[in-house]
C-alpha cells in the first residue's frame, strides 16, 4: 500500500507539494543513515512534536554551506563566533542546537554510532 491507514495518520501540509503526505501519529521519525534528508526529518519532528531518533552519516556540507554553528573564539575573549559545520562533530552540534530536548547516545557498534532522539509522552 502507498499510504499508511486513514486511522493511524495524520496529514501534514506541505508548501512545496500540492497535497498533503500522512504520516504515523502513533510512532517515531526516524532515519538511519538518511543523508540529505536528515536535518528535513528533525525538522519535521520537531514541527509536529513527535519522538525522533535519526542517526546522521554525511553531512554534506558543500551542498549546504550556511550551517553554522556557535564556538568560543580562540582569542581569549569570552565572546562566541560563528564558525561554519564542517566535519561529523560539528553536524552533530548543529543538530542538537535545534531544540533543547534533543539527546545524544552511543550506540553498540563500529562506525558513525551516534543517534540524536528524543522521545514525546503520548497525550
Amino acid at each position: 500500500k502507498d499510504s499508511f491507514p486513514e486511522i493511524y495518520a495524520q496529514s501534514i501540509p506541505n508548501d512545496d507539494l500540492e497535497e498533503s503526505r500522512s504520516i504515523p501519529t502513533t510512532t517515531l521519525l526516524l532515519g538511519l543513515h538518511p543523508d540529505e534528508c536528515t536535518e528535513d526529518i528533525l525538522d519535521a519532528a520537531l514541527e509536529h512534536n513527535l519522538s525522533v531518533a535519526i542517526i546522521p552519516c554525511c553531512l554534506f556540507s558543500y551542498l549546504y554551506p550556511s550551517r553554522t554553528i556557535r564556538r568560543s573564539s580562540d582569542g581569549g575573549d569570552g565572546k562566541d563566533e560563528e564558525v561554519p559545520v564542517r566535519d561529523y562533530n560539528d553536524f552533530l552540534q548543529y543538530l542538537l542546537d535545534k531544540d533543547e530536548s534533543l539527546q545524544l547516545a552511543t550506540l553498540p557498534f563500529e562506525g558513525k554510532n551516534k543517534v540524536i532522539y528524543r522521545k514525546v509522552e503520548a497525550v
